[in-house]
């Protein structure tokens, strides 16, 4: 979670700032990592074009090696107004 938090909050402000309307409604995903460190899935609850743009980022990512694999990582995501 530090790795993700420290380097996506980067990722969402660069989302939130180059789209024209951001959608800001809460999502939730699940990211399946493999032993390596690459993503092997993302599992979503909705789309919107908030997670779209982050989505072009993590499918990209290469997290450190996870303790077990797969390893899944649940992320919720609510924004505040």
């Amino acid at each position: 979670m530090p790795y993700f938090g420290k380097k996506y909050a980067n990722v969402f402000k660069h989302c939130f700032d180059t789209l024209s309307k951001p959608d800001d409604q809460a999502f939730t995903f699940v990211v399946a990592i493999n032993p390596d460190g690459r993503v092997l899935r993302v599992y979503r609850n909705i789309e919107t074009n908030i997670f779209l743009c982050m989505n072009e980022w993590l499918t990209q990512e290469r997290f450190p090696p996870p303790p077990v694999t797969p390893y899944f990582l649940h992320i919720e995501m609510r924004f505040k107004k």
